[in-house]
């Protein structure tokens, strides 16, 4: 009876220390605790006698092994970085974020230029610079859209043979697409400041609450989730 209680506790003892386990090309099987590995070899502990030892063997004796730590470390980094991905997902959603020159996206809606300023504070800094990016950008479209057409028109004088007007077309066309350029810069740098502004604040505002208490070891912050 005593060699049989004896036998168990030995049997525990080295299953719960073996949660490794490597397998030779012979098929012979070590059961053991992988300490670490490189390229060419694997450290274990494991059983020789009646001691727990320290041993290694070659990667090139080994048929294949398998090792519960690096096993539990995947998972955990798959999970960490499909948390990341979550986070970040969310973090997208909730931001005004550009997806084209004049449009926008914030929490799943397209807005164009025009429409954005009434989603913002009234008369905050953001909606302001929203306002004036707006108005850039219609005045810049203006300029734009009548000195490409009156390049057209000189383009088809000059077809027929209309130089005199067709040079005049062109240069007023060509200084009307000049003008337009200082409105479509003015409209870039105001509408890049109002969504920046506006994302700051979002991001402020969906922190959370900071409370001030008293902790084992002093006096300390507390964040509330």
């Amino acid at each position: 009876m005593k060699f049989i209680i004896s036998y168990l506790f030995i049997f525990i003892a080295f299953t719960s220390f073996s949660q490794d386990l490597i397998i030779r090309l012979d098929s012979s099987k070590i059961f053991c605790n992988i300490l670490k590995e490189d390229s060419s070899t694997i450290y274990f502990k494991a059983k020789k006698g009646d001691d727990v030892v320290e041993q290694s063997i070659k990667k090139l004796e080994v048929l294949s092994y398998s090792n519960s730590k690096a096993i539990v470390q995947k998972q955990i980094k798959q999970s960490d970085s499909l948390s990341l991905v979550k986070k970040k997902s969310a973090l997208e959603n909730d931001s005004l974020v550009f997806i084209s020159r004049a449009k926008f996206r914030y929490k799943g809606k397209i807005y164009s230029a025009y429409g954005l300023p009434k989603i913002m504070e009234e008369n905050s800094e953001e909606q302001l610079d929203m306002k004036k990016a707006k108005n850039n950008l219609y005045g810049g479209l203006i300029f734009a859209t009548s000195g490409g057409a009156l390049l057209g028109t000189a383009m088809a004088d000059l077809v027929n043979n209309q130089q005199e007007s067709a040079f005049q077309l062109g240069g007023f066309g060509l200084g009307l697409i000049l003008i337009a350029i200082p409105f479509d810069f003015l409209y870039k740098k105001h509408s890049q400041h109002a969504v920046k502004l506006f994302n700051s604040k979002h991001k402020i505002a969906c922190l959370p609450p900071v409370k001030l208490g008293i902790a084992s070891k002093g006096l300390g912050f507390s964040l509330t989730f």
